[in-house]
């Protein structure tokens, strides 16, 4: 079965190309025919593309312009000569920032305590992650083991008494009302 739809669309492109050749201001695109430029998706015909060397947004970002963010990073990697226990070196400027900060914090800043703290926890996080598990103290693993062998007996805790009315009173108190209860003396509604 032949498609009518696609023939007629190639006979459209190829009635388009040769419009666009023959309407081109280049004499040679007209004549040259074997070489045709194809038109389509992403190819423009040739008088409406941007001539070499002229951008497409002429008001957009100049070459060799750079961001804040290009700036403060290339800023903070300059290096600076420091000289620390008598001997001299040379660190980055990020480095020199965060050791003034901390050194601050150190001597009882509050306000770069505070920033130090704040970094840390994003940075680095609030916790190390424990790499082996912890074990149990050696009175912790004898509850443990006199329980998982049913001995009830081990354990020496006296249990709670209980009293006449049948609540839990460790400490014998004599509570005549209960206060989900209602009293008989107090009429109800």
């Amino acid at each position: 079965m032949i498609d009518d739809n696609n023939d007629n669309r190639d006979d459209h492109l190829d009635d388009l190309e040769r419009d666009n050749a023959e309407h081109s201001d280049n004499p040679a695109d007209a004549a040259d025919e074997g070489d045709q430029y194809k038109v389509g998706y992403g190819r423009p015909p040739k008088p409406h593309q941007f001539p070499k060397g002229r951008s497409g947004n002429p008001k957009g970002r100049p070459k060799g312009a750079r961001g804040l963010k290009t700036d403060l990073k290339a800023e903070l990697a300059s290096l600076v000569a420091i000289t620390e226990n008598g001997k001299t070196k040379k660190i980055t400027k990020q480095q020199v920032v965060l050791k003034s900060l901390v050194a601050k914090a150190a001597k009882g800043d509050t306000k770069a305590a505070g920033q130090v703290l704040t970094m840390v926890i994003q940075i680095l996080g609030i916790e190390d992650a424990r790499t082996g598990r912890t074990d149990l103290s050696p009175s912790d693993l004898a509850m443990l083991d006199s329980y998982l062998a049913g001995d009830t007996a081990a354990s020496d805790a006296p249990e709670p008494e209980v009293d006449a009315s049948g609540n839990d009173n460790p400490n014998n108190l004599n509570n005549s009302t209960n206060p989900d209860e209602e009293s008989d003396d107090e009429p109800s509604c």
